[in-house]
């Protein structure tokens, strides 16, 4: 399992490979994704392709924007629980 560091530096963690799923399925674009939340689409890019994890409030507004719950995001162990622990505090 990769750290924090190692995630926040771009690791292959599987923590935001669900961010991609919901979007597709509710058929979105990254850009509308990113119009929709707020996030830029950029940041929305290296969340779903390098496994960058996003601030809190950044991944609210993605779960909003999504329908979704933050934890059905946001599971770094791919264990289907959210380690709220260590998820990034700034």
């Amino acid at each position: 399992m990769l750290s924090l560091r190692e995630r926040r530096k771009g690791g292959t963690g599987s923590g935001m490979v669900l961010l991609k799923k919901k979007r597709i399925e509710r058929n979105l674009t990254q850009k509308e994704l990113a119009e929709l939340s707020g996030v830029p689409q950029q940041n929305i890019s290296a969340y779903e392709s390098s496994g960058r994890i996003p601030r809190a409030d950044a991944l609210c507004a993605l779960a909003a924007a999504l329908g979704a719950t933050m934890d059905e995001l946001y599971r770094p162990d791919g264990d289907g629980r959210p380690d709220v622990d260590r998820m990034p505090e700034d």
